[in-house]
């Protein structure tokens, strides 16, 4: 079979899975939501934790196409982003794609229609009491991201301070370790489509970078 009909072939397939994300991946009602918060907080006992969030580059061949530079990454690799949000059980329960390899998480966190319903208050703007703590503790939901992420009201990031305070170093390893969960989840993704390994080309013969227009599965 020849390189035109496996791209083909390839974005049909593709095309086919767009159309059905939006029915699989759905952000869990209120019942599910609490089972989510309740299994994170036995991972490493943080409160009204909602999920965690981490990107993955997925390789694309050079282009030779006008601005093809900005899907080139920082390792100098032709690329696109994939950004997922992932519940304890290594479920995707938000995923946007399609962005170019040179933007950052921070960019692609603050263009996706997750971060829309998150600072409009549709999503994550639940409240709990700490239990133990001094009356009106409160805690709000939030996900968990790393160091590339810009610290936000529903998003937690590590502390980074060269010298931290034991309770700070204490926080960072448990937030470390929930978070490893979209580690987890992506590194499946990869082995389960084994096509991500390598390196995908366009729909048409002749260009070969990534679909300029994201996938999104956050509803708006």
């Amino acid at each position: 079979m020849n390189h035109s009909s496996i791209s083909h072939i390839t974005w049909k397939f593709i095309e086919c899975l767009e159309e059905r994300a939006t029915g699989h991946l759905k952000w869990p009602d209120t019942e599910g939501m609490t089972t989510v918060k309740a299994k994170f907080e036995k991972i490493q006992g943080l409160p009204n934790c909602c999920g965690a969030t981490d990107t993955m580059h997925i390789l694309m061949c050079s282009s030779a196409q006008p601005n093809s530079n900005v899907w080139v990454d920082g390792e100098n690799r032709n690329s696109m982003v994939l950004q997922a949000v992932v519940d304890p059980d290594m479920r995707f329960r938000d995923v946007v794609s399609g962005w170019p390899g040179s933007l950052d998480d921070s960019c692609i966190l603050r263009t996706s229609g997750f971060y829309r319903l998150c600072q409009k208050g549709a999503r994550l703007d639940g409240q709990m009491e700490l239990p133990g703590g001094s009356a009106g503790s409160m805690v709000r939901e939030y996900i968990l991201g790393d160091a590339s992420y810009p610290l936000l009201p529903w998003l937690t990031t590590p502390y980074l301070e060269r010298d931290q305070s034991p309770e700070k170093a204490e926080f960072n390893k448990r937030h470390t370790a929930t978070g490893m969960v979209v580690q987890g989840a992506l590194a499946n993704l990869k082995e389960r489509w084994q096509v991500l390994k390598g390196e995908l080309f366009n729909r048409t013969s002749t260009g070969c970078r990534g679909s300029s227009t994201p996938v999104a599965c956050s509803p708006t």
